[in-house]
Formats: structure tokens, sequence, C-alpha cells
């Protein structure tokens, strides 16, 4: 069996992480999976999509919580009606659930909003109700069009749940961009 080493970030910014010294094995880092072969002839470290002589398993996803409900979406939609109108801004609300009752609900954090722009924290918010947890966000784009921005992007990456950009709630008729964020 070919070793396998997992790399682990060295404790300094500078320093170079240490390397096994085997003649074939292979190394696990951030950046993936290398093969190391070193012999009289060549020292080399190639990337590599898998481990050879393992089990090929491929990517999955399954989901366990419920049905995200209308008429839930719906009370969030008038709530961004609402800020639009007075704020004209984007908004948003957090979604929690409870995988053993498969509900949900949504919280709505303390938020600044100001046009196409809207911050809120979520460190000073008390824990979700017992059996909740955070599972995702709701969040308007005021008068544009539903997509994910890369500000929201880089909210979201570390933020596993459902994610929905509602649009045009300036509109009766609005749109929606939806998107699951799984193990980041």
């Amino acid at each position: 069996m070919v070793p396998i080493h997992l790399i682990p970030k060295p404790s300094q910014p500078n320093e170079t992480p240490a390397l096994p010294q085997d003649a074939l094995c292979y190394l696990v880092g951030c950046d993936g999976v290398f093969k190391q072969v070193r012999n009289e002839f060549y020292s080399v470290r190639l990337k590599v999509g898998g481990v050879g002589g393992l089990a090929e398993i491929g990517e999955t996803a399954m989901l366990n919580v419920p049905k995200l409900p209308e008429r839930l979406l719906r009370q969030v939609e008038a709530f961004f009606v609402a800020v639009y109108r007075q704020h004209d801004s984007e908004a948003v609300v957090l979604l929690l659930c409870n995988p053993a009752t498969k509900e949900w609900q949504i919280e709505v954090p303390p938020q600044q909003v100001q046009g196409l722009h809207v911050k809120y924290d979520t460190s000073k918010l008390p824990d979700p109700p017992a059996g909740f947890q955070r599972f995702g966000s709701i969040h308007s784009h005021a008068s544009t069009k539903a997509f994910h921005s890369g500000t929201d992007d880089n909210d979201e990456v570390a933020f596993d749940g459902l994610h929905i950009t509602v649009g045009n709630v300036d509109q009766p008729v609005r749109s929606y961009s939806a998107r699951w964020m799984l193990a980041g």
C-alpha cells in the first residue's frame, strides 16, 4: 500500500511545510492531492485527480430538510416590499431550520440598509430556539433582478444552507435566484 500523508499548515506564515522523504507516496494539502516519486534519477511531485489503487467515491449531496413553505417566503417578500418602500433598499432575513420537526422559521437580524447594500451582524443574536439552527438566508436586491453577487458569494461561502435572492420587489412579478451552500 502506498502511504498517504496529510500535510498540516506550517505554524509560521513564511515557513515551508515539512514533507516526507518517501520514495513513493501521496500528499494531501489544502491545494489538492499530489503524487510524490523520488528515485536516483529524479524527484517529482505532481498534482493528481485521486489516489491510485483506491475506490472511486464521487461527490454526493443529500438534503435532510423540508421544503421551505411558500407562506413563509411570501411573509419574507412582504417584509422586503415594506423595507423597499420605506428605505429604497435591500434587506435580509435568516432562515432557521429544525430537522427533527421539519419546520422552518425566519429571524430578522438588526441591519443597516442603504440602496443596494445591507449589513448585519449575527454575533450579537441570541441562540436560535431549541432544536433550530441557522441554515441559510433570504435577501432582496430591491428593484434590481435576482442574482448572487460577488458580495453574496463571499457572505455565503462560510454559511451552509439555502440562500435565496429576491429581486424586483418594486414589481408585481419578482425574480428569484436560489442555491444551496453545503460544506463551503
